[in-house]
C-alpha cells in the first residue's frame, strides 16, 4: 500500500473511530435500533468506492461525492430544525451559528490540507477532515431533530407519595 492509500486508510479509520458518539448516545441510538452508524456507512461507502484503485485522484473523486452527499443531508438538517424552532428569532440565530460552524470547518480543513509534509495527500486530508466534521455535525443536528423520550414529572414540594401506613 502507497503512501497515500494508507493515510486514507488511518484517515478513514480514524473518522469511523472518532465519531462513535459517547456512552449516553449510544445508549439513545441503540434505543432507536438504529442499525449503522453515519460514520460506518460513510467508510463501506468510501471503501467502495475506492476498491483496488490506490492513487490520489481515485480518492479525491470518492470524498468529493461523499462531501457533496452529505453536505446536502446536513443543509435538509438545519432547515428542519430551523423551521421547528420557536419563535422565530431562535432558528435565525440557530442560522448565524451554523454560519459560525461552516467557517470553522472551512478554516480548519484548510489549514489541515496546508501542511507541506503531506506532499501530494494534502488535498486528501483536507477533504477526508471536511468528511469527519460533517458527519459529527450531522449527528448533531439530528440527534436534535429526534423526538426527546418524555421525562415522567415530578411531584411539588409536600406531594410526596404517601407513605407506609
Amino acid at each position: 500500500m502507497g503512501r497515500p492509500a494508507a493515510a486514507v486508510a488511518a484517515v478513514i479509520g480514524l473518522l469511523v473511530a472518532a465519531a462513535q458518539p459517547a456512552p449516553a448516545q449510544q445508549q439513545r441510538r441503540s434505543a432507536q435500533a438504529r442499525t449503522e452508524s453515519l460514520a460506518a456507512t460513510v467508510d463501506r461507502e468510501m471503501r467502495g468506492c475506492i476498491g483496488t484503485v490506490r492513487e490520489v485522484p481515485r480518492y479525491m473523486d470518492c470524498l468529493d461525492r461523499q462531501n457533496a452527499a452529505l453536505e446536502q443531508r446536513m443543509n435538509q438538517a438545519v432547515e428542519q430544525l430551523q423551521a421547528a424552532m420557536e419563535p422565530a428569532e431562535r432558528g435565525a440565530a440557530f442560522g448565524e451559528v451554523q454560519a459560525a460552524w461552516a467557517a470553522y470547518r472551512q478554516r480548519h480543513c484548510d489549514f489541515v490540507g496546508t501542511s507541506q509534509s503531506l506532499g501530494e495527500r494534502a488535498p486528501v486530508e483536507r477533504a477526508a477532515c471536511y468528511l469527519h466534521f460533517t458527519i459529527t455535525r450531522i449527528d448533531e443536528l439530528e440527534a436534535a431533530l429526534r423526538p426527546q423520550p418524555q421525562q415522567q414529572s415530578r411531584p411539588a414540594a409536600g406531594q410526596g407519595a404517601r407513605g407506609g401506613r
